[in-house]
């Protein structure tokens, strides 16, 4: 729901730009082992496409819309 909740601040367009340290609070995730292992499970399982950084500095991006595939 934080992921959401920050899309639609962005008016549901495009890819987010995010920090673990941003979503955690908001999510109720107190260890960032458990919020990466949540969101690569969200990707595998297709909710989500997620793209990390794995810069410290640089946020990771997000996208929750559904690919074209999937809405036929």
């Amino acid at each position: 729901m934080a992921l959401f909740y920050l899309w639609s601040k962005q008016q549901f367009k495009g890819f987010l730009s995010v920090y673990s340290w941003q979503i955690m609070p908001m999510a109720k995730i107190s260890t960032s082992a458990t919020y990466f292992m949540v969101i690569r499970q969200l990707d595998e399982y297709g909710y989500l496409q997620y793209k990390p950084s794995y810069y410290r500095k640089r946020a990771s991006q997000v996208n929750l819309e559904a690919p074209d595939d999937h809405c036929k």
